[in-house]
């Protein structure tokens, strides 16, 4: 009983929790500001804006705004932010200033704005302005599912303007465009500028840099700075002279460190890839760990689409393809690596990677299937036999690769990972038909989960969907009556739940016709004797459930205080 109120407890302290949530999140709403009404300013607890029909609004919110437009042509009015900490979301928004000292969007007083962006807009400045100018001092944070598109005529896509170093940038997702024309990195210092800081977690990054500029780093002349790369699919093109990723024409690298994603850099005549500009030596390529680098390529171009691409078991946190190019770049200490590459329609590809001079990857096979197992897409394992401790009769691995799983009998939902010489590269999931509890077994107990998703109380919302699968005994991509009968059946040890045949499992058998009689005859026989006892027995039940019902009232009130 203690442990039927403790439940009770915890159902009315999880809906109260989820019922604050809610209001919190409804309560967070951003105040609307229309570009296309006029220049928008942004600062430190003020604003400057307009609403819909044009009204001015100048009380600031300090859960944020979202910045968009009612028309759908460009227009010419910006957005400054001055100063403060700000949360803005933009959606759709098209800018072109046309104006040589106007900027479409700008950082300064050491604000600090995150940017989340919805939907694709167009930022374009004119030749002394960064598309999204982020002055020394300033930060600029980019997340968000849609695309921006940040561009100057003659400054940085986004960083600094004219003369100018930039401040720091950091895009954890989104699809980003920068591109300067003329002097300038895509992202980072101006002409004659130098990078701050740019750190990429993830998205879809395309920087390219106008002549003498990189396109991740310093401008004309300018230094890389700080650029750390920990994911994402980034593509950096430099201008001539000018790196990829570190230095302007004559500009020193800076500090370049790599640790994940995929980076496809270009340098133009007379620079490197990553590194300085022309006429200046070139530093080493470091992980956070301070290993030097060198570039391992993987052609994936037999295979229709990547989910992600694992390199010694750690995800590079992918966003995509690089743009007409089915190759990914990864840069890597020298030693041995293998790579997996997750796909979702067809079954994970693997590649060692192997330094001498340079890195050279060899598409291999980590294992094969035999006997009734086989893997799939999806990552799971199946055809396997309850009870099992191990996988030698089903998966026959290539050398130096083994398996580690935690669970003493392999069931539904047990992790098993693959390991490259003390390394995991991937993980599998295993599914047992039958088996819904994870035990390695099928029995009554699961019988009664396979109910409980049948009556609805666990659902493809709240439970796995292999579980769902496991559930499905006789293969008809439901989960029925029929399935818990072959349950309760195999509980008895009356049936068996096959592992690797398609098609319906046979529900009927004598053993279990005269089992379900004598059920039927002791329930009838229990019944008679409640039906003689039924004075006796219901007021004691029914005095039960009052003391029950009171004392649970009673803990309610004193814990709500009602």
């Amino acid at each position: 009983m203690k442990k039927i109120i403790a439940v009770i407890l915890s159902a009315i302290i999880i809906l109260l929790c989820s019922v604050s949530a809610f209001a919190v999140a409804e309560n967070s709403k951003l105040t609307y500001l229309y570009l296309d009404k006029g220049n928008i300013v942004i600062g430190d607890g003020t604003v400057s804006g307009y609403g819909y029909f044009g009204e001015r609004i100048t009380t600031a919110d300090e859960d944020g705004y979202l910045i968009t437009q009612t028309v759908s042509t460009t227009v010419n009015n910006t957005v400054t932010f001055s100063g403060g900490t700000n949360y803005v979301v933009i959606s759709n928004i098209k800018i072109n200033t046309g104006n040589q000292f106007v900027c479409a969007v700008q950082l300064t007083d050491s604000a600090d704005v995150t940017l989340c962006v919805e939907g694709t807009s167009t930022l374009l400045s004119g030749a002394s302005r960064a598309g999204i100018e982020v002055n020394v001092g300033s930060t600029l944070t980019i997340m968000g599912e849609g695309t921006v598109m940040a561009g100057s005529n003659g400054q940085a896509g986004i960083g600094g303007g004219n003369g100018n170093s930039s401040g720091t940038v950091i895009i954890n997702s989104g699809t980003v465009v920068a591109q300067s024309k003329s002097n300038s990195a895509g992202i980072g210092g101006g002409s004659a500028g130098s990078n701050g800081k740019v750190v990429i977690n993830g998205g879809n990054v395309t920087a390219v840099g106008g002549p003498s500029g990189a396109g991740i780093g310093g401008g004309c002349t300018g230094n890389g700075g700080e650029i750390i790369i920990n994911g994402g699919t980034v593509t950096a093109t430099g201008g001539s002279n000018a790196a990829g990723i570190g230095g302007g024409w004559s500009g020193s690298m800076g500090n370049v460190v790599i640790n994940g994603g995929s980076v496809k850099a270009t340098g133009g005549s007379g620079a490197p890839s990553v590194g300085s500009g022309a006429g200046v030596a070139s530093d080493t390529i470091l992980n956070s760990f301070g290993e030097v680098l060198y570039l391992a390529k993987i052609n994936t171009s037999a295979m229709a689409s990547v989910k992600e691409i694992y390199t010694d078991g750690n995800p590079n946190n992918l966003s995509s393809y690089h743009s007409g190019d089915k190759y990914f770049y990864f840069y890597l200490p020298a030693g041995t690596h293998i790579f997996a590459a997750d796909s979702d329609d067809s079954v994970t590809s693997y590649w060692k990677a192997v330094y001498s001079s340079s890195f050279t990857c060899n598409s291999i096979t980590a294992f094969e299937c035999i006997n009734t197992s086989s893997v799939n897409a999806d990552d799971i394992i199946r055809g396997l036999s309850c009870g099992l401790s191990g996988l030698d009769g089903y998966l026959t691995l290539s050398d130096g690769f083994s398996l580690e799983y935690s669970d003493s009998v392999i069931g539904t939902g047990t992790e098993i990972e693959l390991v490259y010489n003390n390394q995991p590269v991937f993980c599998y999931t295993a599914l047992i038909y039958g088996d819904l509890n994870g035990d390695g077994w099928y029995d009554g107990e699961d019988s009664m989960i396979a109910s409980f998703m049948l009556w609805g109380h666990l659902t493809p919302e709240n439970t796995k969907a292999f579980y769902f699968e496991a559930a499905d005994v006789n293969r008809n991509s439901t989960v029925d009556s029929d399935d818990i009968s072959v349950l309760q059946q195999a509980g008895l040890l009356i049936a068996d739940v096959p592992q690797n045949e398609e098609g319906a499992v046979d529900t009927d058998s004598a053993q279990w016709d005269e089992y379900i009689m004598l059920v039927d005859q002791a329930e009838e026989k229990i019944e008679e004797e409640v039906e003689q006892e039924q004075p006796q027995i219901s007021f004691s039940i029914i005095d039960f459930i009052k003391f029950i019902a009171e004392y649970i009232k009673n803990i309610l009130l004193s814990l709500f205080n009602f």
